[in-house]
């Protein structure tokens, strides 16, 4: 003990026992040693050493004390005991909140001060374990509408301040009045708990009793303020905002049944223009399982050889000739199905594989491509790229390295990207698509026609081909 105190910052404070020595450990929790300066007395009492464990905490700005003390293996309890403690905490109260105030700044976002991802999950399961029987818990999984286009278009600082001020009007709109106007004694100490979950995603958990009207019109209340006008510097920016709602225990009684259940909802509000609310219900159970299914296999389907490509011509009419092909994936799934992107791409998304799976296809086309040309069958392919794969400098390197690599030409290998993600950034556009020229690879912009690119825009991009939209021919 005494080198434990020697190791730790120590405070002595006078009591009407003796000396307090109190010895700050993490998290919140001290070690009380107390010494009595009246020996007979103390020997009286049958207290000659005692050591009380201390932990404190807030609860609205009240420091709640829990103490347990212990001599030789027995449970040491003096009558004077809580009250010493409550006069220890009164005489320096920071000090036993400032280890835990440090330990909270560390589970916080640091862009918003928002609960992260890991502390968030620790709370909700906290509440979770300890809710009584037949209480209704809500959990919001919030997804901003437009977020990135905002980012692309107007830099990361835009989008910083951005998320910032999304995060304080969630938090505003979130506050439950009942509570704000009753100092009820039961109510948790924080009702609703909010947590960025990490890029343009919010989630909230009601930790109180409350029925389904009352939550839509805080969810009503949400979208309205998150789409409400910002301003950021001159510039004037807009986003909106998917909200998917579960609840406990009706869609789950843990932390990830109910985050699949509302992650499932967002998702459906998402896809429908129209309603950007969604409460989970069993239609969503079915496609919610069906896409934790489909991720949970995409994991091993590269390296199981299920995905892989099918190969679109192209033809010159005037000649018959065959010129080039795309290059289409498609997934043979295990139970004998042959899949579109269109159907597992949510999945894969979803599932974080989007940038193993782009490494795989550009490393996959080339070696392809290499191989007939090897065997004197040289044929241009196609391979589109993403937005996010077109501004990494990674990316651009990883096709430089593949195509040495296979002794792949590079006039053999044509990139295609859509006119709506060519111009969401011009700029990033330009730099990024003269690189790829400048190894000597086929341009083209698909999909011409449907955005708001005009073909002036396009005389500053070293293309080699337009592809028109089918809905102008």
């Amino acid at each position: 003990m005494a080198r434990l105190l020697r190791s730790r910052h120590v405070e002595a404070l006078q009591s009407p026992l003796g000396v307090l020595l109190l010895s700050l450990l993490g998290g919140g929790i001290a070690f009380v040693v107390m010494s009595s300066i009246m020996p007979d007395q103390a020997a009286a009492a049958g207290i000659y050493f005692a050591l009380f464990v201390v932990t404190a905490h807030l609860v609205r700005s009240v420091h709640q004390l829990n103490v347990r003390g212990a001599r030789a293996g027995e449970t040491a309890k003096h009558p004077h005991a809580q009250d010493m403690m409550m006069s220890l905490v009164r005489s320096n109260p920071q000090s036993m909140i400032s280890t835990e105030g440090r330990r909270d700044r560390s589970a916080r976002d640091p862009l918003t001060g928002l609960l992260d991802r890991s502390a968030f999950k620790s709370k909700v399961e906290a509440h979770l374990s300890g809710r009584t029987e037949g209480q209704r818990n809500w959990l919001m999984f919030v997804d901003l509408d437009g977020f990135k286009q905002v980012n692309d278009q107007n830099g990361h600082d835009c989008g910083d301040t951005v998320l910032k001020i999304c995060a304080h009007r969630l938090k505003t709109a979130a506050q439950i009045p009942s509570l704000a106007s009753n100092d009820q004694e039961d109510a948790p100490r924080e009702p609703v708990i909010l947590s960025r979950f990490g890029g343009d995603e919010f989630v909230l958990f009601i930790a109180v009793e409350m029925d389904r009207n009352d939550v839509e019109r805080m969810v009503q209340r949400m979208l309205k303020v998150v789409s409400e006008e910002i301003v950021v510097g001159q510039r004037s920016v807009a986003v909106g905002a998917s909200i998917g709602i579960a609840s406990s225990p009706e869609h789950g009684t843990s932390f990830g049944e109910l985050m699949r259940a509302a992650d499932a909802a967002m998702y459906a509000a998402k896809s429908d223009s129209s309603n950007r609310i969604v409460f989970y219900d069993q239609q969503l159970n079915v496609k919610a399982k069906k896409l934790a299914k489909l991720e949970e296999e995409l994991h091993t389907a590269i390296s199981k050889g299920e995905l892989d490509f099918v190969f679109q011509p192209v033809f010159d009419l005037r000649t018959s000739r065959l010129v080039s092909a795309e290059a289409l994936v498609r997934w043979h799934h295990p139970d004998g199905e042959v899949l579109r992107p269109a159907q597992f791409f949510e999945a894969l998304h979803r599932a974080r594989l989007a940038a193993p799976f782009s490494e795989w296809a550009i490393a996959r086309i080339i070696s392809i491509i290499a191989e007939l040309n090897r065997r004197n069958r040289p044929i241009m392919i196609a391979a589109n790229i993403a937005p996010q794969q077109l501004a990494s400098l990674q990316f651009i390197s990883l096709i430089k390295t593949h195509l040495a690599r296979s002794d792949c030409p590079p006039k053999l290998l044509q990139i295609e990207v859509t006119e709506d993600a060519a111009m969401r950034d011009p700029a990033v556009t330009v730099q990024s698509l003269h690189k790829l020229h400048a190894l000597g690879i086929t341009l083209a912009i698909d999909d011409f026609g449907v955005g708001y690119s005009n073909l002036a825009r396009l005389t500053e991009l070293p293309l080699s081909r337009l592809k028109i939209d089918r809905s102008l021919v």
